[in-house]
C-alpha cells in the first residue's frame, strides 16, 4: 500500500470536506502514524464509512 492510498484511507474514516483537507494537508509521517492507529483499533472500511469491531461486554 502506497502513500496515496493509506491518505485516502485515512480520509475516509470520517465524514466531511473538513476532515479530507486536514488530511491532505498533514504530513506523510502524521498520516501513517494514524492510519497505524486505526489499524490498532481495528477500524475498517464498511461501505465507504469506518467500523469499530471492539464491541463491549455486557456485565449482565
Amino acid at each position: 500500500m502506497d502513500i496515496g492510498n493509506i491518505r485516502d484511507f485515512v480520509a475516509a474514516g470520517y465524514r466531511g470536506d473538513k476532515w479530507k483537507n486536514k488530511v491532505n494537508r498533514m504530513s506523510d509521517q502524521q498520516v501513517i502514524a494514524i492510519y497505524h492507529s486505526m489499524q490498532r483499533r481495528k477500524e475498517v472500511r464498511y461501505h465507504g464509512n469506518t467500523r469499530s469491531d471492539n464491541r463491549q461486554i455486557g456485565l449482565w
